[in-house]
């Protein structure tokens, strides 16, 4: 007996169903692209943020150290105008008290250091392309140039304190009081921004091996000091903060 098998046609699909599906697919393909960029741009944008608040924070510190560091160097500056105003009356030796008074505060070496971290991070991770704003970035560069040779330049002073400055300094003044409380209280003072700072031994009247001590060439050590801060004032500690009251008011415009 011959069995015959139903027969099932095959469906055949018309133009238009093909073209839906295309599309339902190129829209499925092209929805996720977008997705996924947008997810991509949140996450730079989020990192954006946080590197700018980062780059705030180390501003702030690196601000308020310049600007002590300027008020220091000004002041330094009007001890040294009356420690010249003794030397060009020619009669030094008369005034040894004021003179240790004045070289008590010019003896003085700060030490500074920048705060890079955020900046050496995100030159090490390539982490400045999430920035959006490439004038903001410049700024930045700059900022950290300007930073880094103004960090050098007090390690040239310190240099020129420690080799010049200092054995002068040991020689022949009293670096430190009889008692410490007067030394730490003048310090103190000076640090504080008193003006009217009062030497404590206003009865010394003799240098420490006097007779082998240089006026001139202690003011030429004392002179090349002052100048060496004085151009680090005007080249690069006020144009810093200038930078830094820009870069500060950028941030400021952002999400905190």
């Amino acid at each position: 007996m011959e069995v015959h098998h139903p027969h099932h046609p095959t469906h055949k699909k018309k133009w238009s169903e093909y073209i839906i599906e295309f599309v339902m697919l190129f829209a499925a393909v092209t929805l996720g692209f977008f997705v996924e960029n947008y997810r991509e741009h949140y996450v730079e944008k989020m990192r954006e943020e946080q590197f700018i608040q980062d780059i705030r924070k180390d501003i702030i510190f690196d601000s308020l150290q310049l600007s002590k560091l300027n008020f220091q160097n000004k002041s330094r500056r009007q001890y040294y105008d009356s420690l010249l105003v003794i030397y060009k009356k020619g009669n030094w030796q008369k005034e040894i008290p004021a003179i240790q008074k004045y070289n008590s505060i010019l003896s003085g070496k700060s030490a500074w250091e920048p705060r890079q971290e955020t900046y050496k991070q995100l030159i090490s991770t390539g982490s400045l392309r999430f920035f959006s704003d490439r004038k903001f970035v410049e700024e930045l560069k700059e900022y950290e140039i300007q930073l880094s040779k103004l960090a050098f330049r007090r390690q040239r002073f310190l240099q020129h304190m420690y080799d010049f400055y200092e054995p002068i300094n040991q020689k022949h003044f009293i670096t430190l009081y009889d008692r410490p409380e007067d030394n730490y209280k003048v310090v103190t003072g000076f640090l504080n921004g008193k003006k009217n700072i009062e030497n404590p031994y206003l009865s010394i009247k003799k240098l420490n091996h006097q007779e082998s001590f240089d006026m001139i060439d202690y003011m030429s050590v004392v002179t090349t000091a002052i100048l060496l801060e004085s151009y680090d004032n005007q080249s690069f500690i006020q144009p810093l903060l200038e930078q830094s009251r820009r870069i500060l008011a950028y941030t400021e415009a952002k999400p905190q």
